[in-house]
């Protein structure tokens, strides 16, 4: 865009001053809704392929695929919750016996908390010996020989529960008994066959539709020559997650011979980023506020097209 100007004539740049403010303001609106993760030095996104790539489509001028994307984004019934415990110690027996004490400590706060024995299930992971360098001092050399000093052993406790806001509690227990690693939370939904069974049921419909659509048009079909392939891949809240580091360093001058430049740990920021919504012929509980179990299923029918005789 060209503005003449002038010195007789100041009008031209004071529009261009009025553009240049109002295309300030519109960034800086746009900045405010990014969040931090628009700023990211490292960007992790996870973008929604399916509304990246078309849902219908000609393989060649004899064949035609139709697709039918759908999402289900399930909220979960009950949840699964696994901590993974290590003990060492100098013989198998003190090994077992102070992992023991541990876990017994720890279910005991489980079951006052009010989660059924039943929930509670210990799985042996390893049991491995722990070696040490030992020295070994002659006249003219020395020696590092390893030899076994304990034994190491972890175990896993998968603990079920129904209401999320008890994991704050689980994790406060666990921590009295000197468990801090919170390996995995499984999201389980409450009827699963049934949000397949909808899935496909869903997705039949929008090929029928988008069928009748292409023949209303004059698109002829060829019955007795179709193939069909279907996809379903369910996504747990721990695998849509994502991360960035956002922050803003100073631009350092020239630097002298020897100098020693300290940078701080920045800290990572991690974020739920679900399956969007556009890009799917059909979606259920579109919006959720909370993590959910997303079940993603796409239908492929292709067809050959009649040929007029």
């Amino acid at each position: 865009m060209y503005f003449g100007w002038h010195k007789s004539n100041p009008k031209p740049m004071k529009l261009l001053n009025c553009c240049l403010i109002l295309l300030g303001l519109a960034t800086l609106a746009q900045a405010q809704h990014q969040g931090n993760a628009a700023q990211s030095n490292r960007p992790n996104y996870a973008y929604n392929q399916a509304a990246s790539s078309p849902n219908q489509g000609f393989v060649n001028d004899s064949t035609l695929i139709l697709e039918a994307r759908v999402l289900f984004n399930a909220p979960a019934k009950s949840y699964q919750a696994v901590f993974s415990v290590t003990q060492v110690g100098e013989s198998l027996e003190e090994a077992q016996k102070l992992l023991s004490r541990r876990l017994q400590q720890f279910t005991k706060a489980l079951t006052d908390l009010g989660i059924a024995p039943t929930d509670i299930y210990p799985d042996f992971v390893f049991q491995v010996p722990v070696y040490a360098f030992e020295t070994e001092k002659r006249l003219f050399s020395k020696s590092y020989n390893e030899v076994p000093t304990g034994v190491r052993l972890q175990k896993n406790l998968h603990i079920g529960y129904v209401k999320e806001e008890w994991l704050e509690k689980i994790m406060e227990e666990a921590a009295k008994a000197e468990i801090y690693d919170l390996a995995k939370v499984q999201y389980l939904v409450a009827d699963q066959r049934a949000v397949t069974d909808t899935l496909r049921q869903v997705a039949l419909r929008v090929i029928s539709k988008k069928n009748k659509e292409l023949r209303s048009i004059g698109v002829k079909f060829n019955a007795k020559y179709q193939t069909v392939a279907d996809q379903l891949t369910v996504y747990q809240p721990a695998e849509r997650y994502e991360s960035y580091t956002a922050y803003s360093a100073a631009q350092l001058g020239n630097q002298r011979r020897g100098t020693t430049v300290n940078e701080v740990e920045k800290t990572v920021t991690r974020y739920y980023s679900p399956m969007a919504s556009e890009g799917y012929d059909w979606v259920e509980n579109p919006s959720p506020l909370a993590p959910t179990v997303q079940f993603v299923y796409i239908l492929r029918v292709k067809y050959v097209l009649k040929r007029e005789q």
